[in-house]
C-alpha cells in the first residue's frame, strides 16, 4: 500500500529481502560505522519473529538509502525477508537531522510490560538482569535479548528489587551494577540466609572490619577497580563473589585481584552457606 503524503514523498509496506537489502546498501553514499553487535542484536530478533514491522527505510530524491544501515545488514545476515515502512523521496536538506533519536533501552521497553507497573529504576535493574545472566552463561560475550531480561525481571522481580537496594548501600565504594548482578546471583543461592545480610552490611558500611576479613579486601578492590566499561562489571562480579566464597569458608583474604583469564565455572560460582 502507498500514501501520497506529498507530490514527491511516498510512504508504503515493502518487504525487504536480503538481495533487495544488498541492493539498497549498495546505493548508499554515506555508510555509517558499521556497530556489529547491534546488527547481531537487530539478526536475532528477526530470525526469532520480534522484530516489528514498524521500522523505518528511508531514501532520498535521488534514490539513495539513507536511513536502516543496521537493519538492512541484520536482514542479510538473518536470511529471511522483513517488513518495514519505506519513506520515498526525502529532501537531501533533512538527511542531517534523522535517526538522531535516542534507542529505547531494555530498561524503557519493561515498562510496558504488565506486572512491572510501578517498579522503579528498570533501566539500571535491567542491566542488573543482563549481568547475572551472562555470568550464569558463562559466556561474557554473548547477546542477551530483550525476552530473556523480561523474562528474568517477571519471574525474579523480588531478588531483583533486594539485590538492587542492596547495591544502593554499596554504590558509594565506586560499584558498578556488576556489584548487583553479584548480590542477585547469592541471595539466589542462599535464600533467606541472614548471613548475607551481615555480608551485605560488613561491606556497605566497614564497621568492625580489618586487614585479612573478605569485606575489607572487597572494599578495597571496588575501591580500586580501574577498569572501564563491560570489563569493570566482570571485575566487579567476580570481587564479590570470590570475598562472598571467602567469608563463607572463614578464609582469610588480604588482597583480590582478578585473574588474568577468567574460568567462567571456576571465577563465578557461588558459596552456599551452611
Amino acid at each position: 500500500m502507498k500514501k501520497a503524503t506529498e507530490n514527491k514523498y511516498a510512504v508504503e509496506i515493502v518487504t525487504v529481502t536480503p538481495e533487495m537489502a544488498k541492493e539498497l546498501l549498495d546505493s548508499s553514499l554515506r555508510n555509517r560505522t558499521v556497530n556489529q553487535r547491534r546488527v547481531d542484536k537487530y539478526a536475532l530478533d528477526m530470525s526469532s519473529g520480534k522484530w516489528s514491522p514498524a521500522t523505518m527505510l528511508i531514501t532520498d530524491e535521488d534514490g539513495h538509502m539513507v536511513d536502516a544501515h543496521h537493519r538492512l545488514l541484520a536482514v542479510i545476515k538473518a536470511g529471511k525477508p522483513i517488513q518495514m515502512v519505506k519513506f520515498t523521496g526525502l529532501d537531501k536538506k533533512f538527511i542531517p537531522y534523522i535517526d538522531t533519536g535516542r534507542p529505547r533501552t531494555a530498561g524503557d521497553m519493561l515498562a510496558f510490560i504488565d506486572g512491572l507497573d510501578g517498579v522503579k529504576s528498570l533501566r539500571n535493574k535491567s542491566a542488573l538482569v543482563r549481568v547475572v545472566i551472562l555470568a550464569k552463561s558463562q559466556n561474557w560475550a554473548r547477546i542477551v535479548g530483550f525476552d530473556e531480561i523480561a523474562n528474568c525481571m517477571l519471574d525474579n522481580c523480588d531478588n531483583v528489587n533486594a539485590s538492587y537496594e542492596d547495591f544502593s548501600l554499596i554504590r558509594p565504594l565506586g560499584a558498578t551494577i556488576g556489584v548487583a548482578a553479584a548480590i542477585y546471583l547469592i541471595r539466589e543461592a542462599n535464600p533467606s540466609c541472614g548471613k548475607v545480610d551481615k555480608f551485605i552490611n560488613e561491606l556497605a558500611y566497614g564497621e568492625m572490619i580489618q586487614s585479612g576479613m573478605p569485606t575489607y579486601a572487597l572494599r578495597n578492590a571496588l575501591f580500586n577497580n580501574r577498569a572501564v566499561g563491560a570489563q569493570r562489571q566482570m571485575n566487579d562480579v567476580y570481587y564479590v563473589l570470590r570475598a562472598w566464597n571467602g567469608y563463607v569458608n572463614g578464609e582469610s583474604i588480604k588482597l583480590i585481584r582478578r585473574p588474568k583469564v577468567y574460568n567462567s565455572k571456576e571465577d563465578f560460582k557461588v558459596a552456599v552457606a551452611k
